[in-house]
């Protein structure tokens, strides 16, 4: 997870989508791959979240988030992936998938 900026030039209030910090794929990476931390890392998500901030979530390799952004696209992948890990959006949802060994 990386913290993302509070805002974002939509609509007043409404949450931001832009990394809050400069290296953030880097940050993420480094994270990820060395595990440490992760009590200090949550409790500072946490507090992050707790201002009213957004979180984005940094795929690691190996992963793949589809981008549902209707109605008919989200009925579309919950046939085809019913066991797949789903986030709800605003105007769809995020589908988490494993990418297989072959690609």
């Amino acid at each position: 997870m990386i913290p993302v900026r509070g805002r974002c030039e939509g609509p007043e209030g409404t949450r931001g989508k832009a990394p809050a910090e400069k290296s953030w794929n880097a940050l993420a990476m480094q994270r990820y791959e060395s595990r440490c931390g992760h009590a200090e890392r949550i409790s500072m998500l946490q507090g992050h979240v707790d201002r009213g901030r957004n979180l984005g979530l940094a795929i690691p390799p190996g992963v793949i988030v589809l981008d549902a952004d209707s109605q008919e696209s989200v009925e579309w992948l919950e046939q085809r992936l019913p066991t797949a890990p789903r986030q709800n959006t605003r105007s769809g949802a995020h589908f988490i998938c494993r990418v297989p060994d072959q690609l």
